[in-house]
């Protein structure tokens, strides 16, 4: 979970006696929150469970060491694009694919406009929302102009696992109306931004009016299908 390494930084900076204590609180809170999905094996079931093929296209934000995109590629042969805006590790995905056509690394983070972002460099917690250690630059680039650029009209499946940052670009995919054009959405939102929970729910009430969620275990992991692809007999849902 993204934000726990940073919660203990910030409590035994700012709790003192009391830090170890509410820290074993909120890894026992998170691992509640966790437990019914990997009961469910999600990250090798759930999370791979899409009507790909080779013609599909995926988009994987927060690339981290290309572990999902390896995935993904190796279950249905689809193209990837992986972004991953914290250089080395982007450097690492592309030495790793680097014998595979279909898999490109792109070393910049989708965003709801251009900029540059602080990074405190944390392994896949890596984020541009506070905590302690190595700081470095990154590039975000604005995600409406990447499908224009790119001539983007459909993607099959966008996974996005940004730490934080996904509230503002869900917020400008809905605003610009890129979201019709994405089949499958597949969202880790994490709490550790401002108003966390209430921005998550206005995204959702927004996303219901194109696509019907398939799953959902809160603060983990959820995916949303688009309406205009739900087969008419519909299926079974793995929501909690």
């Amino acid at each position: 979970m993204g934000a726990l390494t940073r919660f203990k930084r910030w409590i035994r900076m700012h709790t003192g006696r009391k830090a170890e204590v509410l820290a074993e609180d909120e890894t026992r809170r998170r691992n509640a929150l966790a437990k019914p999905f990997f009961d469910a094996m999600g990250d090798d079931t759930l999370r791979l469970d899409y009507p790909l093929d080779e013609g599909s296209l995926v988009l994987d934000l927060g690339g981290y060491r290309g572990q999902f995109a390896s995935d993904v590629y190796g279950r249905f042969r689809c193209r990837v694009l992986i972004f991953e805006p914290e250089t080395e590790f982007c450097a690492f995905i592309r030495r790793r694919f680097k014998d595979n056509p279909s898999m490109e690394a792109f070393d910049f983070g989708l965003a709801d406009k251009d900029c540059e972002i602080s990074l405190v460099v944390d392994g896949s917690s890596t984020s541009a929302f506070g905590g302690e250690g190595r700081r470095v630059t990154g590039t975000l680039k604005g995600v409406g102009a990447f499908f224009a650029e790119k001539g983007l009209s459909k993607v099959d499946l966008l996974k996005i696992n940004i730490e934080g940052g996904e509230y503002d670009l869900l917020d400008a995919m809905l605003d610009q109306d890129l979201a019709r054009k994405v089949r499958h959405l597949q969202i880790q939102f994490h709490d550790h931004v401002p108003e966390a929970a209430q921005r998550a729910a206005r995204i959702r009430e927004r996303l219901r009016l194109t696509h019907e969620l398939q799953w959902s275990f809160p603060w983990v992991w959820e995916s949303w299908r688009l309406m205009d692809a739900i087969p008419e007999a519909g299926g079974i849902l793995h929501g909690r």
